[in-house]
């Protein structure tokens, strides 16, 4: 091999033989390029009907830092025991909370909720601009969602009604 690295010390950093190197190294040089040969390697880890699958969440980002007021709440008769100690913060934390999709061969636009997620929130802010386009590029896809309050409420099903989506629990 050309460079520094030995063929042995890339198939060890990649977890690979070193066979698999040396072939993928011979044809980049004869070919310029690498394809993958039909049939090679690790086999399928999605079934045809996973790939349909888009699956979202969201998560929220704290975006300040702790500000060392806490409160501490204890049953009565555990007064001084800390092991009964329930820690929560005093004030409210600045953070931001993102919503994301991804699918199989495709990702949708993250989305940044402003205040509070709500239902109506939700179906102006993500399901319809976001949501509806793809399900209607990608012909037969399935949306997977959780069960939170905002997504289950009327005015998103009614929305989603159209969409094939996953029971949750899947």
């Amino acid at each position: 091999m050309e460079a520094v690295w030995s063929s042995m010390r890339v198939a060890r950093r990649l977890g690979s033989s070193d066979c698999v190197v040396r072939r993928c190294w011979n044809q980049w040089i004869r070919e310029v390029s690498f394809t993958r040969i039909t049939g090679s390697g690790r086999p399928r880890q999605t079934s045809r009907l996973e790939e349909r699958y888009i699956v979202s969440d969201e998560s929220r980002f704290n975006l300040s830092s702790d500000d060392n007021h806490v409160r501490l709440w204890r049953p009565r008769a555990e007064r001084l025991n800390p092991a009964f100690a329930l820690q929560r913060h005093a004030t409210p934390a600045a953070g931001v909370m993102i919503w994301g999709a991804i699918a199989y061969n495709t990702r949708l636009p993250l989305v940044l909720i402003r205040g509070t997620k709500t239902a109506q929130r939700y179906v102006h802010d993500i399901l319809q601009p976001v949501v509806l386009p793809l399900m209607q590029r990608l012909q037969g896809a399935i949306f997977q969602q959780d069960n939170v309050q905002p997504l289950t409420a009327m005015v998103s099903q009614d929305c989603v009604g159209t969409v094939t989506t996953l029971p949750w629990p899947a």
